[in-house]
């Protein structure tokens, strides 16, 4: 349970061999390729021409297959959210992924898919042009006779118009001022707007254009429409009737013919990002015409697995592995346990140790979960909380960033269960509510004995940071500092024991002994004045050490404003418990109402609200324990900002192939 270790790696072989080679890397999943630039600053990060060539092949192909599926899961049945999640990824044989990559022409699936979108596209373009024709025509649904016959002659002018309806008979009585020579013909009226056929006398136009431009007069043309309005409307709606069968007919025919194939598109899909992948990772290697080398790192217990898996493909090649050089960038792989591993992710979070560190992971992980109990601090919330991530875990298909969320959950809603038990917490009951069994195991009351929940927050954190120092004295322990392991962290971690009782009795007032108390205030004035005799020892010139040790003694009030933040595990326990009670006191008002209404709208109550109580301190939980771990424990010892050990890998995100090859050695190393 720690950082594991790391062994550079080179290797050389015979061009040949490559691609057997590269395969044996892929599926042994054990080594971290890096870039020959590393060893060769003046090398180019480039392919050859015959690899360029089949990466921009691959590519198009994946572009292609992208394109087909974006398209058909528009035709797909979109199952519910759950149904989803629990819907594991389509297995296939190693002969139904052959069959697949010899039948399927991706060209010509991409042109098919290609046209059958283009017509859905001007379907669509064309319904929507017209319907708007439609809505346009239907102003004169009234007019009986056929719009080519609207047109001018000699001596008149014969148009199509729409005014504003509020100001239609004001324009007509200033039209009627300026010259009687014209006739309206209204087809259509509306409280915005009126439709009409406007008749006037050539003679008069430049008489009635002010008036019309004046209120907003438009003429509308139908230049290519034949018939009545009535018969053009019909003819367009029959058109569009055709179209959407046409539309329909396409949409069938895909759902028929493409989205039962779309899992071996899926499938084709992972073998082309997986070849692409294998490609590009070989920018990374050096080749000449007859070898090509690799540089990279593995972890040092699977050296031999991968001499194994080379000598079976091929013996025309040379391995060495040697440890890394001092202060080089090493690739950072956590190997932890299965209880443990899934808080790799808060580490993640933070950044991955340095290969020179300890693994934080197994020293916070029972921090975490016991701090996320205090919080929640429900036995009832808990159960259901850590039941919950169970079946979600054993039934959804999650895997990854999620998964492990999950499982830290799991932790959590335990950690809750214990400490509401000891604690009185059951579904925010008061104690007098408790049934006896409960009350038999509490050690404690959480909200009566508030004093001595703040007590022990601060306790835990006091141990918590006393920890983070003592693995900071093993660190430079290991690293041979042993001096400063005992002047820099075993001089404070003495301090701060010799302060607590101390601070317990002056500050809290609590009851200490007088012999303890004596004894804590003799040793805290010898360790005080030794941190100032010592702690400015690295000071030059030497006169100003004490000065510099004074100041460093001065860091104990950081100490202390540490231990004071873990008083959130009682204000976060007090805040869950004290929300849970007010829902349950008005649940509890509420039953009086008669006929049964008050029984269902307490459930409801019930249900609702300590659902949203278990949502809200379930995240409140989670980051302020979180939080404690990042500012008040690592800043003790963990520096961070490692490389993640990324080994080349297979790697599907739809499918999985069975087939008889030994799978990969790492198989949780994100």
């Amino acid at each position: 349970m720690a950082v594991s270790k790391v062994r550079k790696l080179e290797l050389v072989a015979h061009a040949e061999c490559r691609e057997e080679i590269v395969t044996a890397l892929r599926s042994l999943g054990a080594v971290h390729i890096s870039d020959i630039r590393e060893l060769f600053p003046e090398s180019e990060n480039q392919l050859p021409s015959y690899l360029q060539g089949s990466l921009s092949h691959i590519k198009e192909k994946l572009a292609q297959l992208l394109y087909c599926i974006l398209f058909v899961e528009r035709f797909a049945p979109k199952p519910p959210f759950l149904e989803k999640l629990a819907k594991s990824k389509p297995v296939f044989t190693v002969q139904e992924f052959e069959e697949c990559l010899a039948t399927i022409d991706i060209g010509k699936l991409y042109e098919e898919c290609s046209r059958l979108e283009k017509n859905l596209e001007e379907n669509r373009s064309q319904i929507e042009k017209k319907e708007t024709l439609i809505s346009d025509v239907s102003h004169w649904l009234q007019l009986p006779w056929p719009l080519e016959m609207i047109r001018d002659t000699q001596t008149t002018c014969v148009t199509l118009g729409i005014c504003d309806g509020r100001a239609f008979n004001l324009m007509t009585e200033e039209m009627a001022e300026v010259s009687p020579l014209y006739h309206i013909e209204v087809t259509g009226r509306s409280r915005t707007s009126v439709s009409m056929v406007l008749i006037y006398s050539k003679s008069v136009e430049d008489l009635l254009a002010p008036v019309l431009r004046k209120y907003a007069w438009r003429p509308v043309r139908f230049a290519e429409l034949n018939g009545t309005p009535a018969q053009i409307v019909a003819t367009l709606r029959e058109e569009i009737k055709e179209l959407h069968e046409h539309t329909q007919h396409i949409c069938e025919r895909v759902m028929r013919e493409f989205v039962p194939a779309l899992d071996k598109l899926m499938l084709l899909h992972d073998h082309y990002s997986q070849e692409c992948h294998t490609l590009e990772v070989q920018r990374h290697f050096l080749f000449t015409t007859r070898v090509f080398l690799i540089s990279g790192w593995i972890v040092a217990d699977h050296e031999e697995a991968l001499r194994k898996r080379l000598g079976e493909v091929t013996q025309v090649f040379e391995l060495r592995c040697y440890d890394p050089a001092p202060g080089e960038n090493v690739p950072v792989f956590l190997e932890n346990n299965r209880a443990i591993a899934p808080f790799t992710l808060i580490t993640d979070l933070y950044g991955r140790p340095q290969y020179t560190e300890f693994d934080p992971t197994p020293l916070f992980a029972p921090f975490f979960g016991l701090f996320f109990g205090i919080c929640l601090g429900d036995a009832g919330y808990g159960a259901i909380l850590a039941i919950a991530c169970f079946i979600a875990l054993k039934k959804l298909n999650i895997y990854g960033g999620p998964r492990k969320l999950l499982e830290i959950l799991v932790w959590g809603g335990i950690g809750s269960f214990v400490f509401g038990l000891l604690s009185g917490g059951v579904f925010c009951m008061k104690t007098e509510q408790l049934p006896a069994i409960f009350k038999s195991m509490m050690l404690f009351e959480a909200t009566g004995d508030v004093l001595l929940f703040l007590y022990i927050a601060f306790g835990l954190g006091l141990i918590q940071i006393l920890f983070g120092i003592g693995i900071k004295m093993a660190l430079n322990v290991r690293k041979g500092h042993v001096i400063d392991a005992i002047l820099d962290q075993a001089l404070w971690i003495l301090f701060l024991i010799s302060l607590a009782p101390l601070c317990y009795k002056y500050l809290f007032g609590g009851a200490v002994g007088e012999a303890i108390v004596s004894h804590a205030v003799r040793a805290a004035k010898i360790l005080a004045v030794a941190l100032v005799l010592t702690q400015g020892r690295k000071t030059r010139p030497l006169v100003f050490s004490p000065l510099r040790g004074l100041l460093k003694l001065y860091g104990v009030m950081n100490y202390f404003g540490d231990v004071l933040s873990y008083a959130r595990l009682m204000a976060l326990g007090l805040a869950t418990a004290f929300l849970g009670m007010t829902i349950n006191d008005i649940a509890q008002l509420i039953l009086g109402i008669p006929y049964g209404i008050g029984y269902a709208l307490a459930a409801l109550i019930l249900v609702f609200g300590h659902a949203f109580n278990l949502a809200i301190n379930c995240l409140g939980a989670f980051v302020h324990s979180l939080r404690l771990q990042y500012l008040e424990f690592f800043s003790k010892f963990f520096t961070g900002g490692g490389m993640m050990f990324q080994p080349f890998a297979e790697e599907r995100m739809y499918t999985i192939v069975q087939s008889s090859p030994a799978k990969p050695l790492m198989e949780s190393h994100r």
